[in-house]
Parts: structure tokens; C-alpha cells; sequence
């Protein structure tokens, strides 16, 4: 018996109708919202992607110029392999000098606040 009056105080009311619109709300919110987090998440996969790309080819600029020195090197000196510890040498060094004056801690500190400034930015978008 219960539902029957219910029924009609529902339609009395119009809660039946509300309801229905609450509902379609709540809905369509909660695609809104899936929607914007694809987006965000293509955007940031588009970014890391980019990144890696550009990454990648830097090492590989990188790699060839070293080699390509050493190559020198090998020609100057006249020997076969002073050219390739001289690089080595050099790399060694630098990555010796890196780590003496924390500079990944640096490094560290400064992506940090590059990415929060740009999660800020993609915020306020």
C-alpha cells in the first residue's frame, strides 16, 4: 500500500521529476568529469612524449659527436684508442664533478618547480 501513495505524493510533489533531473545531472557531470580527465591525461602523455623524443635525440647527438671526437683525437695523436679514453676521460670527469657538487640535487629541486608551475598553469586553463 505503501508504494501506491507514494506514487501519487511523487507526482503530487513533482518529486518524481526532480529526481529524474538530479539524476541526469549527476550524470552528465560525471562525464564531464571523465572527459576532462582524458584530456588532461592525452595532454600529459602528449608531453612526455615529446620529451622523450627530444631526449632521445639529444643522446643521440651526443653519442655521435663523442664518437665522431674521439675519432679526431685518434687521427691527432695517431693511435687507435688515446682518442676514446680522452672522451671517456672527460666524461668521467664531468660526471665526477656533478656528484661532488650535488648538482642532481639541484637538478632535482629545479624540475620540481618546473612541473608544479606547469601543473599550475594547467590549472587556471
Amino acid at each position: 500500500m505503501d508504494n501506491p501513495e507514494k506514487s501519487r505524493l511523487y507526482k503530487f510533489l513533482r518529486l518524481d521529476s526532480i529526481v529524474d533531473h538530479l539524476t541526469g545531472l549527476l550524470e552528465a557531470r560525471l562525464e564531464l568529469f571523465k572527459l576532462e580527465a582524458k584530456e588532461e591525461i592525452a595532454k600529459i602523455l602528449a608531453r612526455v612524449l615529446a620529451a622523450m623524443v627530444l631526449a632521445f635525440l639529444g643522446v643521440m647527438i651526443v653519442i655521435f659527436l663523442s664518437f665522431s671526437l674521439a675519432v679526431w683525437f685518434n687521427a691527432l695523436l695517431g693511435s687507435s684508442y688515446w682518442g676514446y679514453f680522452i672522451i671517456t676521460g672527460a666524461y668521467l670527469l664531468v660526471f665526477v664533478l656533478l656528484v661532488v657538487f650535488k648538482v642532481h640535487k639541484r637538478l632535482q629541486n629545479l624540475l620540481e618547480r618546473m612541473l608544479i608551475k606547469e601543473a599550475d598553469l594547467a590549472d587556471e586553463d
